[in-house]
Formats: C-alpha cells, sequence, structure tokens
C-alpha cells in the first residue's frame, strides 16, 4: 500500500491550552489560499514549502498521546489537504478524542464545496467544533475565546448539520469577561501586598495600648501615664519567607525582578528568569511577538525557568526573577526561593527543575502520584528548548540527568540514587 503524506507547517505541538478547550495537541498544516492581513502565522501559506509527514507516522504520534483533551487542526488551511485531514480525523475520533479544526471557509461553504465533493461533508462530521470564517483584521479582538476577529464562529458541527444551518456554542457567542490588567513597567502588586501585610503587624497596627488616662478619676492628677513610653516595645523578627519578599522586592525596584502582572515589549529585559509561586499567585505564563502569536505558554506546578525574549505582551501569575540575582538573594535556583517563599524544605514534587542548580547531576527514580505521571528532560527554560527525553507512566521510572538539562516533572516525586 502507498504511504500517504500530508505536509506541516512545523512540529506537532502538544499540551496547549488556547487552540480549544481543555488540554489539547495541535497539528498545522501547510498552505493557505485565504492570504489573509495580519494572519499571525503567514509562513504557512505556501504550499511548496514546510514538511512532508507520513499519515503513518502521525498516527503513531496520536496514537501515544496521554492526558490530552482532545486534537485541533489548525494551519495553513486544513480543508486545502481533504484526503490527509479526513483520513486522520477518522484515526482520531476512532480513539474518542474531541477535534476541533480552524477553516477559513465558512461552515456555509463548506457544504456548498460538499455538493462537488463529498468528502468534505464526510470531513465535517468526524468534527466536534469548527471555528469557521477568515481572519479579519479590522475586527481583531483579544477578549474573543479561541477566535482572532469577530466575525469568525465557535460552532457546534453536529448540531449544524443536524439543523441544516450555523449552530454557535453559546458561550462563545461573545466577549470573554476579562479582569483589566494594569501594564505598568515594574509592576509590584500580589508580592508587595504580602509584604504590606506583615509591616502591618510589625509595627504594631490592632495591638492592644498599654495608655492609661487618670483624668478626673483621680483629684491629685490630671496628668497621663504612658507605660510604653519606658518600656519600648521590640519589633519581632522576619521569618526567612518575608525576608525572601523584601529581598524581592528591592530587586523588583532595580528592575531585576518582576511580579505578577501584564507587561508589555520592553518592560522586561530578556533573557532567562526563574518562575516562582507563592501564596496568592497563579501558575499561568506566556509571551506574545509584536502580531499576537504565542511564542510560548506554560503552567507551572510549582517553579521553573522561562526565556524571556521582549518580542511582545507578557503575562505572568507568579514572580519572575532573574537567575543573574540569585546570588543577591544566596539562592542556586528557583527550587530554593519557592522552598523558602512557600514554607517548605527538601520539595521534590512536581516542577521545572534546573539540573546543577535545584538538583544535583545523576541518576534518579520517579514515582507517580494518584495514577499517572509525566516527567520530560528538556534542554532548556521554557521557550528556548527542546524535548530530550520524556515519558508518562505509571509507578515508577528511573532517569539519568546531567548537569545543565532541566526536569519538568508532573504529578510525581523524585529520590536522586546513591
Amino acid at each position: 500500500m502507498k504511504e500517504k503524506f500530508v505536509r506541516l507547517s512545523g512540529p506537532i505541538q502538544k499540551d496547549s491550552i488556547v487552540d480549544g478547550e481543555g488540554l489539547r495537541t495541535v497539528i498545522w498544516f501547510q498552505g493557505c489560499p485565504h492570504h489573509c492581513p495580519g494572519c499571525h502565522n503567514p509562513e504557512s501559506w505556501d504550499f511548496k514549502t514546510g514538511k512532508k509527514v507520513s499519515l503513518t507516522k502521525i498516527k503513531e504520534e496520536l496514537d501515544n498521546l496521554d492526558v490530552q483533551d482532545g486534537v485541533t487542526f489548525s494551519g495553513g488551511e486544513p480543508m486545502a489537504q481533504p484526503e490527509a485531514l479526513l483520513e486522520l480525523t477518522k484515526h482520531i475520533k476512532a480513539k474518542k478524542l474531541n477535534i476541533w479544526v480552524y477553516s477559513g471557509f465558512t461552515f456555509e461553504q463548506l457544504i456548498d464545496m460538499s455538493e462537488t465533493e463529498p468528502i468534505y461533508l464526510e470531513i465535517l462530521k468526524n468534527i466536534d467544533v469548527l471555528i469557521d470564517g477568515k481572519f479579519i483584521l479590522e475586527e481583531k479582538s483579544l477578549d474573543l475565546q479561541f477566535k482572532g476577529s469577530a466575525n469568525q464562529r465557535v460552532l457546534d458541527v453536529r448540531k449544524s448539520l443536524k439543523n441544516n444551518e450555523p449552530f454557535l456554542i453559546p458561550k462563545y457567542k461573545k466577549p470573554k469577561s476579562v479582569r483589566k490588567e494594569r501594564i505598568v513597567k515594574r509592576n509590584t502588586n500580589a508580592l508587595v501586598i504580602l509584604l504590606l501585610v506583615f509591616s502591618l503587624v510589625l509595627t504594631g497596627c490592632g495591638g492592644e495600648s498599654n495608655n492609661t488616662n487618670t483624668g478626673n478619676n483621680n483629684s491629685n492628677s490630671g496628668t497621663n501615664t504612658n507605660n510604653s513610653s519606658n518600656q519600648e516595645q521590640k519589633p519581632r523578627e522576619l521569618t526567612e519567607s518575608e525576608k525572601m519578599i523584601v529581598s524581592i522586592s528591592e530587586l523588583i525596584n532595580e528592575g531585576l525582578a518582576y511580579d505578577t502582572g501584564s507587561y508589555i515589549k520592553g518592560d522586561i529585559t530578556p533573557g532567562e528568569y526563574a518562575f516562582v509561586k507563592f501564596d496568592g499567585s497563579g501558575s499561568y505564563y506566556s509571551e506574545e511577538d509584536a502580531a499576537g502569536n504565542i511564542v510560548d505558554n506554560e503552567n507551572f506546578d510549582s517553579f521553573g525557568y522561562v526565556k524571556v525574549h521582549g518580542v511582545g505582551n507578557l503575562k505572568t501569575k507568579g514572580v519572575l526573577i532573574s537567575v543573574s540575582a540569585f546570588e543577591r538573594l544566596n539562592v542556586t535556583g528557583a527550587k530554593q526561593i519557592y522552598e523558602i517563599l512557600n514554607n517548605q524544605t527538601d520539595y521534590n514534587q512536581g516542577g521545572y527543575y534546573k539540573v546543577g542548580a535545584d538538583i544535583e547531576p545523576g541518576q534518579y527514580i520517579l514515582e507517580s502520584i494518584g495514577g499517572r505521571g509525566y516527567y520530560a528532560i528538556m534542554s532548556g527554560p521554557v521557550s528556548n528548548n527542546d524535548i530530550i527525553k520524556n515519558d508518562n507512566f505509571n509507578g515508577r521510572a528511573s532517569i539519568s540527568l546531567k548537569s545543565g538539562q532541566y526536569l519538568d516533572l508532573s504529578r510525581s516525586t523524585f529520590t536522586k540514587q546513591n
């Protein structure tokens, strides 16, 4: 049987959270006839470039998917390679995975096309959600979920076929409700709030007063006495966590660290940063380029490392600390900062570890927590790396780590072998 191929614009992307609901695998088709002005992926237009990949190889990769909610086809224009798209959607459907497809063709156009080329109707029957219509730059909005411009629609394909007209998924009809975040050069909010809280404690706010007013109750005296004037209260000593917050706040003022928030191009100096969660913060980090395309994003279990490119908007739900400032904090890596901020010791669970800074090189035993665990040995920080080796496992796994590598660990613990 002759091998079949599809032309892709890039490698298959796993664990996307911006190309449909849930955790998704994205397949990027090469070639697009629409050429929409302002397209976020114009390099995918040319039908002659990209890379030819066998459908067998793609199916094998899809068969090994784990912890994914579905598969999204984007591009490029997936409908421009209908035979490959049909075969892949059938394969995915048999695996009971959810399928989303982005297309510059509208649902009505695809139905019309299927009258002479039935393959388009067969494709639609395998799709769960279709985001249809060309991207229109004048209608671009960042408040839209899973689509770039207001004219595009997020359709329930099964209901659309049943009703013989487009059925819009109700929750995507209107722009999402977004919290307006200030974009500032040196944003100091969540971390500094913690600093303010314990500074109030140190200054004695809310404490009992030792002042007594004898006033008219003492016929021989109309004076006030203040016991505290003779005995000065000693401020309590800062905890290690509070000392770390003070030190990071100083780095924020110097432009060597950045608190949770949103930033624009030029706010953050490009380079490698530690991402660290703390009480009251979140897990998400993302950076976009000047056109609004996501350069990379990540949900961190606890801490990790990112490469800031400084090319566009950036959002961080944790504090970012330049690795060049570690010596100022008297730490070797992000793990130590995380432990101090969160009052933990010997942390060995989910995180993005730097070998040689957070953990030593050597052989490690991993144990999954509550089912399947995941690990990936990476060549660098988020947004500047390649996968050296990764796997999902249930039970135990053995890995070898070298200095300079990074370990991305989820739902697992690790123990170093002697």
